[in-house]
């Protein structure tokens, strides 16, 4: 009995961190502008589509670096910017950057792994 209830609490307590981080990051990415303005692209590279968006800020200074946010499996660079309640836009309009959100191909990224299912 014992061991059902503190899986259930477990669950609980899982599940309410998750609502937590998803009702802060809804809020967050809503709630805040940012000044710069954000592209997407599709390029053919190897006979495979790939795609990414980029964030520029409104003002940028010449010779700007460039930062490169990478999805996790299944993700997506924009849903990767959704997720990070657009933070990277936030620091790229403060400090000077260009924000890059690649995708990987269908979802993925190539990790070296001999045993993928998948190719990317």
């Amino acid at each position: 009995m014992l061991k059902r209830f503190l899986i259930f609490l477990a669950t609980l307590v899982v599940l309410c961190g998750l609502y937590g981080a998803y009702a802060y990051t809804q809020l967050y990415a809503t709630g805040l502008s940012v000044s710069g303005v954000l592209h997407t692209w599709d390029m053919r590279h190897d006979e495979r589509e790939r795609s990414y968006s980029v964030y520029r800020p409104t003002i940028l200074p010449d010779g700007a670096p460039a930062v490169f946010v990478l999805h996790g499996s299944m993700g997506s660079g924009v849903g990767m910017r959704a997720m990070t309640g657009r933070e990277f836009d936030h620091i790229a309009d403060r400090e000077g950057l260009v924000i890059v959100y690649p995708d990987g191909f269908d979802k993925h990224w190539n990790g070296c792994r001999g045993t993928a299912d998948y190719v990317a």
